[in-house]
Order: structure tokens, then sequence, then C-alpha cells
């Protein structure tokens, strides 16, 4: 879902104001994620090389509890075959990371980037969804003149 999420950020202009709030909430918490695993991961002195992501290349999980894993690998020879882990999971098998490789697939600088064009372009969808009437207008300012609207409905005298 993650993969999917960033995808979705990336190439796609979404209307429905719901899913755009959620999806944000979803980048920023991965976003977050992965700024703080790789700044306790520098301060451990464990390096993480950037790996890159091909454009097609199908999202990862782990191969020991199958959870998605985004953006940060943990990556472990295991019988001549190179196995990606999530960072618990790792961290079950060695504490101090002892034998993995982190890998990135993205740089921070991409995902804040992807992050900031998503959330400016849903803000732009916001405002041309609206007539162009209301595009400026003050929200305080509607809910005054909608309760000015109501209070007079509400003293005229039902029939």
């Amino acid at each position: 879902m993650l993969n999917l999420t960033w995808n979705l950020a990336r190439n796609v202009k979404l209307s429905e104001q719901k899913l755009v709030d959620h999806l944000k909430q979803l980048l920023d918490r991965s976003l977050r994620y992965c700024e703080i695993t790789v700044e306790l991961l520098k301060q451990a002195g464990i390096e993480v090389a950037f790996h890159g992501k091909e454009k097609n290349e199908a999202a990862h999980y782990c191969s020991t509890c199958e959870v998605e894993v985004f953006n940060l690998l943990f990556v472990k020879e295991i019988n001549k075959k190179l196995m990606v882990h999530c960072q618990d999971c790792a961290r079950k098998t060695s504490a101090t990371l002892e034998g993995f490789k982190v890998l990135n697939q993205f740089t921070l600088d991409e995902l804040r980037e992807i992050y900031q064009k998503f959330c400016h372009n849903s803000v732009q969808n916001q405002q041309q969804s609206l007539p162009p009437s209301l595009q400026h207008t003050n929200m305080n300012s509607m809910n005054s003149h909608l309760g000015d609207f109501n209070s007079k409905d509400q003293q005229k005298p039902v029939s």
C-alpha cells in the first residue's frame, strides 16, 4: 500500500478530498518514518547506501514476516541469496544490524518533493473544484452569510 500511495501522489491528480486527506496522512507518516530511521542509522554509524528503484520494479516484502518494505531495505545474504527484511525483523536477527546492508530506493529529498507537490496540487484541486465565485471567498464570511440566511428562514411563520 505504501508503494501504491507514493505512486498515486507522484502520478495522479485526485479530486476526492477525503481520499486526498488520507493519502496525505499516509505520506506524512511514511516520510517521517524514513527520516527518523535514516537519522538513527547515521547516529549508530550504519551507512545507508542508495540503491534506487527501477521504473516497473515490484514492491519488496520482508522475507520473514511478509510486511511491505518501502524505501529502506534491510538486506542480508542468506544461503547465497539476498533477502529483504523490514527493520523490525532485521533488528530481531541482530540488534546492531550486523551482517545487514541498508539500501534506500528514494532519497529523502525526492520523497519530500513528492509530498510537497502532492499537498500543493491537492490544495489547487480543492480550490478549482469550487465554483469560480467562491474560489477566493473566506470560509468565515461564507458561514456568517449562511447564518444570516438560516436565521431569516427560522423567523418565517410556518403555515
